[in-house]
């Protein structure tokens, strides 16, 4: 077996390890930065088996499905030989022979994509390499290397929490299983309320958490109906996964293990995982998941421009701030009274009102003085800006991340508290 598909098994199998990633000889070719970690590693791995997905049209039993679902199953979800094999209907003889044939398929797929990084990568392994390669193969179905407990940690250390869409997660995880779902003749919809608030959440662990529900519910309710039910509760998200056994019990057993590293997912963002039991014929089991609400700090614009607003709305989109614009400047003193926001834009180039004179009125207003003003302006006019009172200043035209960095620091900058007295309108 040559070098590349070594070290592609190698680092496969010790996905969520990053020390064995960083030693892997894969990793220096492919991660280019010389400050990017193991982390990048891991997320490009996981992109190339997921750009093999094959097209919509193609039957469930087709080959590329079956290499796509093993690549998935086997090392992205991490599941043993004998779960992989048990859910596509092989013996364990057979799927070592598929993952083999999956991985160069996977390795094929690199080298197209990177020729000159894995140029020179041909030869045989080393002996050492080839007989741990001869181990995983015989007598190996488990990731080894790296606890539970580490791995954890790391996900605590290296994953970050961040406004999400829920409808655009559930999403995903449901068109990610539906091969699986498709063998197992199992049918799955959601049903997602309307107006969902974003979640504050590590958006990586806790769709594995989700993959690892649907998943485990598919292969325990066969012919059977998965039920995912999206909807805010008090102060949350929450998320019910129903599964529905269809003229055989569901066997519950098989969540055992998945539950317990579910509940470790969800709790790296602070969220629930509860099992109930309701004892109907066609109801097997409810898995109810909560998931911290986001804070969205709300932040009014006030440009008279509609496309200016719109870049605005879609820089605060996926960020802690809650857009809401004006474009007539006649009703923004108004508005702002009404609204309370946690920080205001105001663009001064505007008509019927001169925009320094409304920043002066927003900062005399009994409800507005104590809210921070960025000005966001053409104009070469900071120091102007700043001496009439504004908080902040950005000269247009600015990137998203300039935008959400100015906020941040503007509202990190009033006492303590005081930014939660605002934004939460609406």
């Amino acid at each position: 077996m040559e070098l590349l598909l070594t070290s592609l098994r190698q680092a496969l199998r010790h996905l969520y390890d990053p020390a064995s990633l960083r030693s892997n000889p894969l990793f220096g070719r492919l991660v280019s930065s010389e400050h990017a970690g193991p982390l990048a590693f891991q997320e490009l791995l996981i992109a190339e088996i997921e750009a093999l997905e094959p097209e919509a049209h193609l039957a469930p039993q087709a080959d590329a499905w079956r290499i796509y679902r093993i690549l998935i199953h086997r090392f992205v979800e991490q599941f043993t030989q004998r779960e992989v094999a048990a859910n596509l209907g092989l013996s364990i003889r057979q799927l070592r022979r598929e993952e083999q044939r999956a991985l160069q398929v996977l390795g094929n797929h690199l080298r197209r994509r990177y020729p000159e990084q894995l140029a020179g990568l041909a030869g045989a392994p080393d002996d050492e390499a080839e007989g741990a390669l001869d181990d995983d193969i015989e007598h190996g179905d488990d990731l080894a290397g790296v606890s539970e407990a580490q791995e954890m940690a790391w996900l605590q250390r290296t994953a970050h929490s961040a406004p999400t869409d829920v409808a655009a997660l559930i999403e995903s995880v449901v068109e990610t299983t539906r091969p699986l779902l498709a063998a197992l003749s199992v049918r799955a919809h959601a049903s997602v309320a309307s107006g969902l608030p974003p979640a504050l959440i590590q958006p990586v662990p806790v769709r594995h958490a989700l993959l690892s529900m649907v998943t485990t519910a598919a292969r325990a309710v066969p012919d059977g109906e998965l039920a995912i039910t999206v909807e805010e509760r008090t102060g949350a998200v929450g998320i019910t996964l129903e599964c529905k056994a269809v003229g055989a019990p569901c066997n519950v057993e098989a969540f055992d293990d998945a539950i317990e590293v579910a509940r470790q997912l969800l709790a790296l963002s602070e969220g629930t995982l509860d099992v109930l039991m309701p004892g109907q014929a066609d109801c097997a089991l409810l898995l109810r998941m909560r998931l911290p609400m986001a804070h969205r700090a709300t932040v009014l614009v006030i440009d008279d421009n509609a496309d200016t607003l719109h870049l605005y709305e879609r820089y605060l989109a996926q960020s802690p701030y809650r857009f809401v614009g004006e474009h007539q400047p006649g009703e923004a003193l108004a508005q702002a009274s009404r609204l309370a926001p946690a920080a205001i834009v105001l663009d001064v180039m505007l008509p019927e009102i001169d925009g320094w004179e409304l920043l002066g009125r927003l900062r005399e207003a009994p409800a507005t003085r104590s809210v921070p003003v960025i000005v966001s302006t053409i104009l070469p006019q900071e120091a102007f800006a700043l001496a009439l009172g504004a908080a902040a200043f950005l000269r247009k035209p600015f990137t998203q991340a300039q935008l959400v960095a100015t906020l941040a620091r503007v509202l990190s900058d009033l006492p303590q508290g005081a930014a939660d007295q605002h934004g939460a309108a609406g």
